[in-house]
């Protein structure tokens, strides 16, 4: 067999296993693996809006002219995306687990009497 047909053979392997693991997850999750993951971006986002903010509180504290009502509305826009992505990620991790669980990957908690 030449490199380029056993490249090919392992390419289709490959993408086989890939579609088996899409429908294995949308089993799973009831989506594609792409929205499972889509949580961590949105994760990732906010704590780059939320560093952005907070640099610019640490620099409007450090100005001269600082301004204290800027600074509280910016900890203010800082605590709900903090709230918000909080309780947004709680919700996702928390119906991902009981899938996990459902499929027995994850063991339920123990119950202590």
């Amino acid at each position: 067999m030449s490199k380029a047909a056993e490249l090919a053979a392992t390419s289709a392997d490959i993408k086989d296993g890939l579609n088996i693991g899409v429908l294995e997850v949308r089993a799973m999750f009831g989506k594609h693996p792409e929205d499972v993951i889509s949580p961590i971006k949105s994760a990732g986002d906010a704590f780059c809006w939320l560093e952005e903010i907070l640099v610019t509180i640490q620099r409007e504290a450090d100005s001269e002219r600082s301004s204290i009502i800027r600074i509280k509305r910016l900890a203010e826009c800082a605590s709900y995306i903090a709230v918000d992505f909080s309780n947004y990620l709680d919700c996702e991790h928390g119906d991902m687990i009981e899938q996990l669980r459902m499929f027995g990957v994850v063991a339920k908690p123990e119950v202590k009497s």
